[in-house]
């Protein structure tokens, strides 16, 4: 899936998949890939058109949205070890 890069101190990235409703979410300081299933397409077009990206992120999808996969890069778990 293609991610847009955001402005946010959150997230990098976030990406759409609108025939599978699926959300991708790309975290700064986490150094994980989440996807969210089930995410209608308006609320991705509001998520990047929000004011506050981490924000809206936080109110509406974070806890209202089920996560179905999530991706730990390698030099993430270095850099915490």
């Amino acid at each position: 899936m293609n991610r847009i890069p955001v402005k946010s101190s959150d997230l990098k990235s976030v990406g759409y998949d609108e025939a599978e409703k699926i959300l991708e979410v790309e975290f700064l300081n986490k150094g994980a890939i989440y996807q969210y299933s089930r995410v209608p397409k308006a609320v991705y077009e509001a998520l990047i058109n929000a004011s506050s990206i981490g924000g809206y992120f936080s109110r509406n999808i974070r806890d209202a949205q089920q996560y179905s996969c999530c991706q730990i890069y390698p030099e993430y778990e270095l850099r915490r070890g």
